[in-house]
């Protein structure tokens, strides 16, 4: 489990340091992922690609939710991640900010989905991300 946070977190910031491309250069996106994008996301306008090594991100808006979808080169989709209000964030994860951040107010929320489908929220407190189980459990601190 570790070790899944841990690539998960190099990958994102493999993106906070990716090169990015334009919607009208999305010719340097490999067919695989358009085939891909084109199938689970089907009419969306990509807002921006991103780019490092093997990696694509795409970010859009799909049925009034904004999501960063993470593919490898052969189109396989490895995490998507969708901004949730968070109000949204299930129980157990408010009640662990009401009681371990007292005072501090949740200021983005976004719900993760891996490629084996499990679930994972993460949530900017105090300008750092804390990711959590579904059932509130903490997985990472930013301290």
């Amino acid at each position: 489990m570790k070790t899944l946070f841990t690539t998960l977190t190099l990958t994102l910031f493999l993106f906070n340091a990716g090169v990015s491309f334009s919607q009208k250069k999305k010719s340097n996106i490999p067919d695989t992922i358009m085939k891909t994008m084109e199938i689970r996301f089907p009419g969306v306008e990509v807002d921006s690609w991103e780019h490092e090594g093997n990696f694509y991100e795409a970010t859009f808006e799909f049925n009034r939710h904004f999501l960063s979808v993470l593919f490898d080169a052969t189109g396989r989709i490895l995490f998507t991640e969708e901004d949730i209000d968070p109000s949204l964030l299930p129980e157990g994860i408010k009640s662990y900010i009401v009681k371990n951040l007292k005072g501090k107010k949740v200021r983005e929320a976004a719900k993760i989905i891996d490629s084996s489908g499990k679930i994972t929220y993460s949530a900017d407190v105090a300008g750092g991300d804390y990711v959590f189980d579904a059932a509130g459990t903490l997985l990472k601190s930013p301290y």
